[in-house]
């Protein structure tokens, strides 16, 4: 019970330095509510459909030819993509070579479709259409290579002409799941403000670490924890309830700016509230941990010097600035392992991922964790 009211005192007296709460909160939200306003063109939503005409040259006389050209029919009526009849008016072409059938019935890849620009047009719409086409091709030889099969087998029930049928439905079907994929893919990427209210979770667990570990260090910031050090606590209890305290207090910080983010744009960070307080939660763990050990690493002198190369580096790392959208000479920013660590699984939980998928490694990470802390608890035990 008197750990209870304890704690309950600490996250009081916490919560009464307003001005301090208030700037940990509004820093990152209005940096990343900025960055995601001035940078919106370069996370903005692509069409869903494909604009540039193209144009088929079908010289083959049998009917994978002819079937390929009633699929992007299909297509374009459907608006996914611009098939136009006049080759004057297309921006690429495409030639279905003649005895294309007859190869893909072989089993060949020798008479493969041939895309061609017609002046300068968008290389992502170039690599569009190349996808769209190898991929029809891919599954043409696939599906004969089964029909083969099943005409070969002696038991088969299956008549030539329902082999056909099928075969030519299947294609279809096959081309068009393929060119939604794409448009899944497209669906599936972030808009700005998406973006950047998850980098802010970065840049507002860095600013609680550092004030944790300059807490640690910096004598005259540890006026608050005076009251512990009389108090007939153990070492261990010590830095248990100081752990258990700057976890809640965390934790409500870490949900107050998701809160604020979700009043601004409702899309961003989901709507599965129990998968971000348990994020929240191994977060706030996670940074209490770590100041705590990084805490004890430094000294007074050369606290500046190590916080601001810290900063930089997880700065620089999260995504906060995205280098690796304004130039690919920072490619290799993308994806490296601070994002990893809290920018994708936020993304992934706001893409319908279970949390449930990523216990395993957090527990791993907090049993890690766990272990250090401990070593560091019987190491200043031994100490006094």
């Amino acid at each position: 019970m008197r750990y209870i009211r304890y704690i309950k005192t600490e996250v009081i007296a916490s919560f009464k330095q307003f001005q301090g709460l208030l700037m940990i909160i509004l820093t990152p939200f209005f940096l990343t509510l900025f960055l995601a306003f001035s940078m919106r063109g370069i996370y903005a939503q692509p069409k869903l459909s494909v604009d540039v005409p193209l144009y088929i040259e079908n010289n083959d006389q049998g009917e994978y030819g002819a079937q390929i050209v009633q699929l992007f029919q299909q297509l374009s009526e459907e608006k996914q993509i611009l098939l136009t009849s006049n080759p004057e008016e297309a921006k690429f072409s495409a030639s279905i070579p003649e005895g294309f059938t007859k190869a893909i019935q072989s089993g060949s890849q020798d008479s493969p479709i041939v895309i061609r620009r017609l002046g300068r047009s968008s290389n992502i719409v170039f690599a569009v259409y190349k996808e769209l086409f190898a991929t029809i091709t891919t599954q043409l030889l696939e599906v004969n290579q089964v029909a083969r099969k099943i005409e070969a087998t002696p038991a088969a029930t299956i008549s030539k002409e329902q082999v056909a049928t099928l075969l030519a439905s299947l294609q279809q079907e096959i081309a068009s799941q393929a060119f939604q994929m794409e448009q899944v893919e497209a669906e599936a990427q972030l808009t700005s403000a998406q973006h950047f209210s998850i980098t802010g979770i970065s840049l507002l667990l860095i600013m609680l670490m550092e004030a944790l570990w300059r807490s640690k260090v910096q004598k005259e910031l540890g006026g608050y924890r005076k009251r512990m050090e009389i108090l007939p606590y153990s070492v261990s209890e010590k830095e248990r309830l100081d752990l258990a305290t700057h976890v809640i207090f965390n934790t409500f910080l870490i949900l107050l700016y998701i809160l604020a983010w979700k009043l601004v744009d409702a899309t961003t960070f989901g709507n599965n509230w129990m998968g971000l307080l348990l994020f929240a939660l191994f977060y706030s763990l996670f940074t209490g941990v770590v100041a705590t050990i990084v805490g004890t690493l430094i000294t007074e002198k050369n606290h500046q010097m190590i916080s601001t190369l810290v900063n930089m580096l997880l700065i620089f790392s999260s995504g906060i600035l995205p280098l690796d959208k304004i130039s690919p000479v920072f490619g290799f920013l993308s994806g490296n392992l601070v994002q990893r660590f809290i920018y994708t699984p936020f993304v992934d939980l706001m893409n319908g991922a279970s949390v449930g998928d990523m216990i395993p490694s957090a527990t791993l990470i907090l049993c890690i964790l766990s272990f250090v802390f401990v070593l560091r608890i019987k190491r200043k035990e031994a100490q006094q």
